[in-house]
């Protein structure tokens, strides 16, 4: 990629993205379309279907990969832990139509298919997005000494946590930016928002001597 002239790591991660989601409508489109115009008892047609199946897990390795990259490039944000989680959705839903091609009876498919959506929504949220971004994001600039403290003072407080373990001076101007959440009444409590405000309180910020510009070519 960095031998390609004028092209960037977010073009190659989009291109890798855009690739994969129409490699899968068209996939599913044909999976479709085969699937009413072929009986089940053709297992020649079963076959081809299934390598087509198979093929497109490895465009969706393929685009991983290439956000991997812009991801170790340029840290982790909100919208490329989402474009993670679609590809990996979209690796299950790939996975249930090769299941449902090996069992004689497929109705349980588009259920299956809803309820792994449902499933996978849940556990990115459980999964305390904002958190794992700033984890990464504290890890990577340990390792390269490179960090966008403009983005990462636009998290939330499920960030504090992590952090909490940058030096100084970015660990008090990216917390000074965030800010204590105030406190909540007895119907709103939240385990991230005690957390940051018990780490507010263990160590305060300092004073900020850098600008919180988000990087723009992130």
């Amino acid at each position: 990629m960095l031998s390609t002239a004028g092209l960037t790591y977010a073009e190659y991660a989009r291109q890798g993205f855009g690739q994969l989601v129409a490699a899968a409508v068209l996939t599913l489109g044909v999976v479709a379309v085969a699937v009413r115009l072929t009986p089940r008892s053709d297992r020649v047609a079963q076959a081809l279907l299934a390598v087509l199946c198979l093929l497109t897990l490895v465009v969706l390795a393929s685009a991983s990969r290439r956000l991997g990259l812009y991801e170790q490039e340029f840290g982790f944000t909100r919208l490329r832990l989402s474009v993670d989680g679609a590809i990996g959705w979209l690796a299950v839903v790939l996975l249930l139509v090769l299941a449902a091609g090996a069992r004689p009876r497929a109705d349980w498919l588009p259920r299956a298919v809803v309820l792994s959506a449902a499933g996978g929504l849940l556990l990115f949220a459980a999964g305390d997005p904002d958190a794992r971004i700033a984890e990464r994001n504290v890890e990577r600039f340990a390792a390269t000494g490179e960090l966008d403290l403009g983005y990462l003072a636009g998290l939330s407080a499920d960030a504090v946590p992590a952090l909490q373990r940058l030096p100084e001076p970015e660990r008090s101007c990216v917390l000074r930016a965030i800010g204590p959440p105030p406190p909540d009444g007895w119907t709103a409590v939240n385990r991230s928002r005690v957390r940051a405000r018990e780490a507010f309180a263990a160590f305060p910020p300092g004073a900020c001597p850098l600008p919180l510009r988000p990087d723009p070519y992130r």
